[in-house]
C-alpha cells in the first residue's frame, strides 16, 4: 500500500515539477527567479536551480544575489565550468580581473574546450590593456567555435588597436557574416571608415 502512495504521489507531482523546473529557466527572470526559489527550496543542493536563479539576478541587475547563487551552484558542484564562467563575468562587471581571470582559467580548467570562457578571458585581458594575451585567447575562442561572432568582433578590435587594419577588417567582416548586426564588428568598421 505504501508503494501505491508513492507511486500516485510521484505521479501527481511530476507534472507539477517539470513545469516548475521548465519556468525556472525561463527568460521571464521574475518568473524564473519565484520557480528556482521554489526548487531549491525542495532541494537546498541544487545546483542547477541555483545557477539558473544566478542568471535571472544577473538580468535583473541584482548581482551581489548573483554572485551568492554563482557560488552556492560551485560549492555544490566544483566543475560547474558554466557557473565559473559567470561569475567571472560579475567580477568583470566589477573590474575584478583577477578575481575574473581566475574564474575564467577554472572553467578552462574542467572544460578546456569552453570557447565561452576563453572569449571573457581575452575581455579581461583586454580590459587591462594586455593586447597579445587577449588576441592569444580570442584565437583560442575561434579556434574553438569557428562561429563564434563575438570573438571575431574582439579580436578585430585588437588588430585595430594593434594597427594592423588588414586583419581587424577580414576579423570583422568574419562576424558580420555570421551575426549580421554586430556591434562589436559594425563600430569597429566605422571606426576604420569602412563601410559594413
Amino acid at each position: 500500500m505504501l508503494r501505491l502512495i508513492a507511486l500516485l504521489t510521484a505521479l501527481i507531482t511530476a507534472p507539477a515539477f517539470a513545469e516548475t523546473s521548465r519556468d525556472c529557466a525561463s527568460n521571464d527572470h521574475e518568473l524564473a527567479i519565484k520557480a528556482c526559489t521554489q526548487m531549491i527550496k525542495q532541494n537546498p543542493r541544487n545546483a542547477i536551480a541555483y545557477y539558473n536563479r544566478a542568471i535571472s539576478y544577473t538580468e535583473t541587475s541584482q548581482h551581489d544575489l548573483a554572485l551568492a547563487d554563482y557560488n552556492k551552484a560551485i560549492e555544490i558542484n566544483p566543475n560547474y565550468h558554466e557557473a565559473y564562467n559567470n561569475r567571472g563575468n560579475i567580477y568583470m562587471r566589477r573590474e575584478d580581473y583577477k578575481r575574473a581571470l581566475e574564474d575564467y582559467d577554472a572553467a578552462i580548467k574542467i572544460n578546456p574546450r569552453y570557447a565561452r570562457a576563453h572569449n571573457n578571458r581575452g575581455e579581461a585581458f583586454e580590459n587591462q590593456g594586455m593586447l597579445d594575451q587577449a588576441l592569444a585567447a580570442y584565437s583560442r575562442a575561434i579556434e574553438l567555435d569557428s562561429k563564434y561572432a563575438r570573438a571575431y568582433g574582439n579580436r578585430g578590435d585588437i588588430w585595430r588597436k594593434k594597427g594592423n587594419r588588414e586583419n581587424a577588417i577580414k576579423d570583422y567582416r568574419m562576424a558580420l557574416s555570421i551575426e549580421p548586426n554586430n556591434s562589436l564588428a559594425l563600430n569597429g568598421l566605422k571606426a576604420l571608415g569602412e563601410t559594413p
